[in-house]
């Protein structure tokens, strides 16, 4: 464990750091212009539909706007760990980096799993308005997996007969923690949860590795895995913010879709 000088010393460069890095604030994603008129549909669905389409809206903006925060604060820790060597970059890492650049990097597949769920449970609502033979209990929200996004985008495709926005929105979600990012980070959110992940900036992983061949045969090998280096994975993460940020603007227009079937089914009048 640092000392406490040493500590508050390496938390105040990184302060001057941060408060001098330029950022396009712009890429904030303003909250004020995603909002839900309540006086489109009536009746008790579509006030619950409503209630948690806000609820919904609100928390995958904090996401991707604090995944956004967090990308930039994640720069300026690169460039404090840049004015140290040896020990002491060993210790900022262990001790404030590794634990901070593991956040962010899971943060990618996060957003996208908080995507997928809610437009799975909007779009199942609406189908319980068109699909006679759909019941509320057909969502199993508690036994969510992605992969069921796909089933509820071709469901609501099916009913409206365009396959435009719901096409695009799944193109979009496929872009998030995409098989270039997965390379490049070296598949740390999958090992990180069920394997052992590469070290960030610091040591080597992987020492000795299992090897299965095209035929089955299995060999072991040995060698060692370098670490993620937080200049290489930078821009990738800012491009994942992107595909985050698009991701849920492809929602917003499926979104509205959506409320113009309420309005078909549910019309306030």
């Amino acid at each position: 464990m640092m000392e406490k000088i040493e500590y508050l010393e390496i938390h105040s460069k990184f302060y001057d750091l941060l408060s001098q890095t330029s950022y396009p604030i712009e890429r904030y994603i303003s909250y004020d212009k995603y909002d839900i008129p309540t006086g489109l549909a009536k009746g008790p669905e579509w006030l619950l539909f409503t209630s948690q389409a806000k609820k919904f809206i609100r928390e995958i903006l904090n996401s991707i706007n604090q995944f956004y925060s967090q990308i930039i604060r994640l720069g300026a820790w690169s460039e404090v760990l840049d004015q140290y060597e040896d020990q002491e970059r060993f210790n900022i890492v262990v001790e404030i980096i590794e634990p901070f650049a593991s956040h962010i990097i899971n943060s990618v597949y996060m957003i996208k799993g908080r995507i997928a769920f809610v437009v799975s449970s909007l779009l199942h609502h609406t189908s319980c308005l068109f699909d006679t033979d759909w019941k509320d209990t057909n969502f199993k929200g508690s036994k969510f997996y992605f992969v069921q996004v796909y089933g509820w985008l071709k469901k609501f495709k099916e009913y409206t007969g365009s396959a435009y926005k719901t096409d695009k929105l799944q193109s979009s979600l496929d872009q998030i923690d995409d098989e270039t990012f997965r390379k490049i980070t070296k598949e740390f959110r999958g090992r990180f949860q069920h394997m052992i992940p590469p070290n960030i900036e610091v040591g080597l992983s992987g020492m000795i590795n299992r090897i299965e061949d095209k035929n089955g045969n299995i060999s072991y090998g040995i060698g060692g895995q370098k670490p993620l280096s937080l200049k290489d994975i930078l821009p990738h993460l800012n491009d994942q913010h992107e595909k985050c940020s698009e991701a849920f603007r492809d929602f917003w227009e499926l979104l509205q879709e959506m409320l113009d079937v309420w309005q078909s089914e549910r019309p306030n009048i």
